[in-house]
């Protein structure tokens, strides 16, 4: 008979209230103030905030970075899917060799601009002179890098004690060892026979044991130093940062200046930008920078929920990989819709006085 601790991290404030009493103090320990009522309320303020810029808000996720991620992940994953048929098919018979530079070239374009801009869209402005804020009134961004910095200037808030009052853990881990052992017996002797049983999260001891440790990373702290007061090393979420901004530079400088802006040579050249050379390369290890910095964010201070960024397929979405487009009697037609565009496009070259008397 023993308790079932978690497997994985579950989300662990919406399942349990806060199980300790008020703390109060002010006192300073190191840089980090020991937690008093009025902070545990701010931070649970701003903590609300940094949750909304993580996940967003029922109807409106689209303005938050993880689903913003879990698409661009998807998207990946197609496109490297799709290149990997391609190989496949190079190794064919020659009439499977054959690709519609139609399709496979839009393929190639849309895809890769749209990757740039996600990932700058995510990861947000470099620019020390005019930083991004979540909070701005008419320029707020809910980007990776808005995120720290907000983050970071609310460091203060960001203790022990704050984050573990939000979960419902106790600070002791020790004494929960002591009441898990207690809570058993008591159960064991009421369920009469052998059973599994599930401990209370404010009660398992290896849960509440394994949110320390976390705490302990994000701290910089041992284990025989802990503190209530313990709060987030500026280490930790400089690291962050420059692990986003070193596997992201080149990108930024292109979605800046090739792809949002038609920037001029000047422009180009004050940013070096005809210097940066992109391979899939730098796409898969932009994108993967941003899955270590969110997964590690969400988990440890925001959600406390490990995720798969990628979504599971529907069996469709796998499905006709074998079939062409188009049968070979249907493609006359096609070519016929294509000249029609093209005369309706040679038109819009034309001067018309008439739009703008």
């Amino acid at each position: 008979m023993r308790g079932s601790g978690p497997q994985t991290l579950g989300t662990v404030g919406s399942r349990f209230g806060s199980h300790l009493a008020a703390i109060s103090g002010d006192s300073l320990v190191g840089d980090a103030l020991v937690m008093s009522s009025v902070d545990s309320e701010t931070f649970r303020a701003r903590h609300a905030v940094w949750v909304r810029a993580m996940s967003g808000e029922p109807g409106d996720e689209r303005h938050a970075l993880i689903p913003n991620l879990v698409a661009l992940t998807w998207n990946i994953a197609c496109f490297r899917t799709v290149l990997r048929a391609r190989e496949i098919a190079s190794r064919g018979a020659p009439d499977r060799r054959q690709l519609s530079p139609l399709i496979h070239g839009l393929l190639d374009r849309t895809f890769v601009d749209a990757v740039l801009m996600g990932v700058r869209r995510l990861t947000g402005s470099r620019s020390s002179s005019s930083p991004e804020s979540l909070d701005h009134p008419t320029r707020g961004t809910y980007s990776l890098i808005a995120l720290l910095s907000d983050i970071q200037a609310h460091r203060h808030l960001v203790t022990r004690g704050n984050l573990l009052e939000l979960d419902g853990l106790p600070l002791d881990a020790d004494a929960v060892r002591r009441e898990e052992v207690e809570w058993l017996r008591l159960h064991s002797q009421s369920a009469g026979e052998a059973q599994w049983v599930d401990v209370p999260l404010n009660l398992n001891a290896r849960h509440v044991e394994g949110r320390h440790r976390e705490i302990d990373w994000l701290c910089c702290t041992p284990r025989d130093k802990r503190s209530d007061a313990d709060v987030i090393d500026p280490s930790r979420l400089s690291a962050f940062r420059t692990h986003v901004l070193n596997a992201t530079e080149g990108i930024h400088k292109w979605a800046d200046k090739y792809i949002a802006h038609i920037a001029s040579p000047q422009s180009r050249a004050a940013a070096f930008a005809d210097e940066v050379t992109l391979r899939f390369a730098d796409l898969w290890k932009a994108h993967e920078a941003l899955c270590r910095v969110i997964a590690v964010l969400d988990t440890y201070l925001m959600s406390r929920t490990n995720h798969l960024f990628l979504p599971l397929p529907l069996p469709s979405d796998l499905a006709y990989l074998d079939q062409p487009l188009l049968e070979t009697a249907d493609v006359p037609e096609v070519h016929a819709f294509w000249r029609q565009i093209e005369k309706d496009f040679q038109g819009l070259s034309t001067v018309d006085h008439s739009l703008f008397d």
